[in-house]
Formats: C-alpha cells, structure tokens, sequence
C-alpha cells in the first residue's frame, strides 16, 4: 500500500510540475533563443584555428516553472563547460559555469538539480547541481572506480546513473543551430516525464490516406533533413533522388530501397507521419526516412545507423534493440529542423 501510495504521489508531483510549466511566461524563449546566436565562450582557444563548439539543452533546474538554459562549450573534452543561464525579467543572465569534460547529463524531474555524470580513464563521478539564491551549488553523489571490476569482468563499463539516482532522465545535447530544444520545450518534457497530453483523432494528411505512397510514387519533391552529424542535410530534392547513392548518408555503396513503411502520429498532433525502413539494394547498414507533411511541403528527416527491429508505442517513442544494446528515442521535428532525443 506504501509503494502504491508513493507512486501516485510521484505521479501527482510529474504532472503538478508539468502544468507549471505549461503555464509559465514563455518570454525565456526568446531570450535564450537570443543567447544561441551567439558563440558561447567560458575559456578562449590557447591554439590558433581551433574554433569553439557549442550545444545546448533546457532543462528547469529548480523547478520554478522556468527552465534554464545549458550550453556545453569548449574545443574538446579536455576543456568543456557548461554555461548556465536563467532568464529574470525576459533577459538570459548567465548565473555560472560547471566542469562537463568527458561528462553526460540527467535531469531529475522528482527531487529537481541537473545531475551531471563525468567519467574518464576507468574513475567516474555523479554529481547533483542545484540553483540557491540565483548561483550554483553542487552536492557530490557518488564515485564509480572501474578497475575495481575489470579483473573479474574485462568488458565492464561505468556503473549507470540510474542506479545511484533511479529517477534520473538523460537530457540530449542540441547543435545550437537548432532552436527545436527551445521551441519545442513542452513536448521534450512530456517525453522525458511520460506525461503526455492526451491524443488527437488521427488522420491522414489532407485526408487522403494514399497521401504518402503518392510522394513515393509521383516522385513529390522533399525538404530532407538529417538527425544527426553522421546523415547529410540534402534540402530540397526529388523522393527518388534521395535514395541515390550518398544522398541521404555518406557511407552508401549502392541506391536504397523501401523495406518497410509504418504510420504514427509523432508528434501528438492527430496527423499521421509515414515511417520507411530502407537498405541499400546490396545490404549493408539500414537507415530510416521519416516523412511529415506541412502546409503543403513534405519533409523528410534521415535517421542514420538504424536496426530492423524498431518497435514503437503511441506516443511516437521509439525501442531500438540490437545485440548489443537498447536505446529509446522521440523524433522532435518541425519543417526543416529535427533532433533525436535519448529517453
């Protein structure tokens, strides 16, 4: 009766957070959008030519119904960062810096604090940071020491997060290009929460439900976008110009063909998108083609590095299963933008 009482009660707590933030003034939009166009520096390169990346994520920290914004900058993992920002009064105010060289993210949508987990050469550490009185405060979680193990098991690996901090969410890191992390914040959220919003009565779009094998068959032209760093971005191109060889992704040896087509409403807006499994005509490594139509263009988001075996629920959520491992997605997308969060 206790474990069932305490699960309601987190449940309560997840949706209570939610409305809160469904709720707030969404002014930080704007002025986080305002801070990625801009580079985001904590240290300056010591080497000429070598140019600072940034990435991002939100993620409410405090749980005040506001998210803050992170962006993770440097050269490389010797020298990364995170810059945190907090918006007060429509206005990003950068409030401090944390370690994140060779690191991972978490949130935590029951106790709150961005969990940030660092490991490098066989030792890793878990910490919490919270925000206090508008600056950051870090509690020291747990520390992992991978030699401890390798004598009894040589393929051992970094004791997962979730099994010090079980409510922990992975948080994905966004190219700072691409405002869907902002933009779309409600909906990232629900996926790492589970409080969806409830579903919409599904069609086709503009009704007609041969709408998507007639953008195969008629050759429509198609805005194509990739997930990832390893799909290419081609832009505005014909359907069966995309399945040419290293149109869609570098590596190809041969043109693709459609192995599969599956429909779902990715994003909870009671219109289907078309799903097509493709290899190429010799074999090798599968990629997938997400196809969503809007205000009359069709876009096609590329998923580089796939497996035959995808299951997917309702909610546009993704199991990825291989033999070596099990990922969970959600495709966050909107015309020509797109990103792959990590549930």
């Amino acid at each position: 009766m206790k474990k069932a009482l305490s699960a309601f009660c987190s449940v309560i707590l997840i949706l209570s957070i939610w409305i809160t933030a469904s709720a707030s003034d969404d002014s930080w939009q704007q002025a986080y959008l305002d801070v990625l166009q801009e580079t985001v520096i904590v240290y300056e390169p010591q080497v000429e030519d070598i140019s600072v990346e940034n990435s991002y994520f939100v993620y409410d920290i405090d749980k005040d119904g506001i998210p803050e914004l992170v962006v993770k900058t440097g050269t490389c993992e010797a020298d990364y960062m995170a810059a945190v920002f907090s918006c007060r009064n429509g206005q990003a105010v950068r409030i401090g810096e944390v370690d994140a060289g060779h690191s991972s993210f978490y949130g935590d949508p029951i106790h709150g604090g961005l969990i940030i987990h660092q490991g490098h050469s066989g030792f890793a550490s878990g910490w919490r940071y919270l925000l206090e009185n508008g600056q950051i405060a870090s509690e020291h979680l747990f520390d992992d020491n991978l030699y401890e193990r390798l004598p009894d098991d040589p393929d051992a690996e970094y004791m997962p997060v979730t099994d010090a901090i079980p409510e922990a969410v992975p948080l994905t890191l966004i190219e700072s290009c691409n405002p869907l992390g902002i933009t779309h914040y409600e909906e990232i959220y629900a996926c790492l929460t589970g409080s969806f919003p409830a579903a919409n009565e599904l069609s086709f779009p503009e009704d007609n439900p041969a709408f998507f094998t007639g953008v195969i068959s008629n050759d429509v032209t198609v805005v194509a976008s990739g997930t990832d760093r390893f799909s290419n971005t081609p832009g505005a191109v014909s359907f069966h110009s995309l399945l040419e060889k290293d149109v869609a992704v570098p590596w190809m040896e041969d043109d693709l063909i459609i192995t599969g087509t599956m429909y779902l409403d990715l994003n909870r807006d009671g219109k289907l998108e078309c799903i097509l499994s493709l290899n190429e005509k010799n074999g090798g490594s599968p990629i997938r083609i997400f196809l969503s139509e809007e205000n009359g263009t069709v876009y096609a988001y590329i998923q580089n590095y796939c497996y035959d075996n995808l299951i997917a629920d309702n909610n546009g959520t993704f199991l990825l299963l291989s033999e070596f491992y099990q990922q969970r997605y959600h495709l966050v997308f909107e015309k020509e933008h797109c990103f792959l969060l990590m549930l």
